[in-house]
């Protein structure tokens, strides 16, 4: 098929899944599904220890996973299976969160979603190796919480090798923290992935954070902040400390601001650039301008990084033997 053959052209790290995501007990099972089974039955029947391993092929999870237990849902080396989510909802019955080797298409506005006064209490919540279309809800984002409960603690969310972006209207940012939440993260990764076509930034706490991380390191941002809005591409309130490694950035906005990590705030800006695309970036503590726009800095960028012609491949031999970017691209 078509989708087929733009999926053949993106690569992503060899890794075994299944070694990256242990069995964490001695019970623990790898459960296999295939298309036409039910798939939210294995999820409920699955203990807390298994392993969900789906088979190539697509999938559909019609209405909301309120998830009382661990989840690690992997699909098979090879082809990504194809899943249309609506949202998980986080409990506090379960340590982790987990999804590996999948392509996501949203049916909802978020993967994962808090709001109201409902409860949150987990370590860890992990994309590894995962393609996540938004799939065209304005204002669309990975992981929401809104929630004003007494329990609302988030340990680690990590995005490692993965593929973001939005295949109609723009999104969100990939977390999304209201101000009125009462959740508390321990930390944010962004690695080694690409995020493309946002109409805000990318990493958006409004709540104040007692100890937050935040940590990207070779990652490709295009098309991010495309409303000119005036909130930062990486916005964080509270006590927070960020790194931003060998990254690029293309910021098509007037004067978009990069970092807002309040007056509690500690910023690293290593090897990262942005292209040209405005005279100046408001907050860039360190962020370097490179002389091209997209079009001179990429060899074929677009806002779909599906697309069989896409390519965020840097074009400048010398930023490509700093190993800056996502390294699908190289």
């Amino acid at each position: 098929s078509q989708n087929d053959d733009k999926m053949k052209k993106l690569k992503f790290l060899a890794l075994p899944l299944l070694g990256l995501f242990a069995l964490n007990a001695a019970s623990a099972r790898i459960v296999e599904v295939a298309p036409g089974d039910d798939l939210r039955s294995a999820l409920k029947q699955a203990s807390a220890a298994d392993t969900l391993l789906l088979k190539s092929g697509e999938y559909a999870l019609s209405t909301q996973i309120v998830q009382t237990h661990d989840i690690v849902l992997l699909g098979e080396e090879g082809e990504k299976p194809v899943v249309h989510f609506t949202n998980f909802v986080l409990g506090t019955g379960a340590r982790r969160l987990v999804l590996g080797n999948l392509h996501i298409i949203y049916d909802r506005k978020y993967l994962v979603y808090n709001a109201g006064e409902s409860e949150v209490d987990i370590d860890e919540i992990t994309l590894r190796g995962c393609i996540v279309n938004l799939n065209g809800e304005n204002g669309a984002s990975l992981v929401l919480n809104r929630s004003t409960a007494a329990k609302n603690r988030i340990g680690r969310i990590t995005i490692d090798d993965c593929i973001v972006y939005n295949s109609h209207a723009p999104s969100h940012g990939v977390v999304n923290i209201g101000k009125e939440s009462t959740v508390q993260l321990s930390s944010i990764t962004l690695r080694n992935s690409t995020f493309a076509d946002f109409v805000r930034g990318a990493v958006i706490v409004s709540a104040p954070m007692q100890d937050l991380k935040i940590d990207v390191e070779n990652c490709t941002f295009y098309d991010i902040n495309t409303s000119e809005n005036s909130g930062a591409i990486f916005h964080a309130a509270g006590h927070v400390s960020m790194r931003i490694a060998r990254s690029i950035f293309h910021l098509p906005g007037a004067s978009p601001k990069f970092v807002d990590a309040g007056s509690g705030g500690r910023v690293e800006i290593v090897d990262s650039y942005r292209t040209d695309a405005q005279p100046r970036v408001r907050n860039p503590y360190g962020l370097k301008t490179l002389s091209g726009d997209a079009r001179a800095t990429f060899a074929s960028a677009t806002d779909d990084p599906l697309d069989g012609c896409t390519s965020y491949r840097i074009v400048d031999p010398a930023l490509q033997e700093k190993g800056i970017g996502d390294p699908r691209w190289r």
